[in-house]
């Protein structure tokens, strides 16, 4: 009977200690391809989807003004067929038209205190660089 004790208290802790394992080896998996993973905010990636997502943000928009990427809180990626960005980012209204010419980087943020407008925006971008294809299939900005 103790012999069985025995082999009973070796088989549980072997068996939580194999869900245990098994549990840290899920965790290890979700940084394969496949799954977000957080970005750097500098990243050159990171970077041009936040200038293609809000490209697309002016042309979806009415405002006569153009936006411009404030900052970028947070970005993550995700290997698909290509890459899929996820930023949380501010966009800010600047001084430029949209029907002047003007070069983005020289665009001033509004001062005006009834022209200024400061957007929370969420985008997902979608690059597939091999076929000349990105895609910004999700744009939400709220004040």
């Amino acid at each position: 009977m103790a012999g069985s004790w025995g082999l009973f208290i070796l088989v549980s802790f072997g068996v939580v200690h194999f869900t245990w394992n098994s549990a840290v080896n899920y965790t290890e998996r979700t940084t394969e391809p496949g799954f977000p993973q957080h970005a750097n905010t500098d990243d050159p990636g990171v970077k041009k989807a936040a200038k293609f997502a809000v490209y697309d943000y002016n042309n979806r928009s009415n405002d006569i003004f153009v936006f411009k990427i404030l900052d970028i809180d947070k970005a993550m990626v995700q290997v698909v067929k290509g890459l899929k960005y996820m930023l949380n980012a501010r966009i800010g209204r600047t001084v430029c038209r949209k029907n002047e010419h003007y070069k983005l980087k020289n665009c001033e943020f509004q001062t005006d205190k009834t022209l200024k407008m400061i957007l929370n925006c969420y985008f997902e971008v979608w690059i597939v660089s091999w076929m000349n294809m990105v895609k910004v299939p999700v744009v939400l900005c709220q004040e």
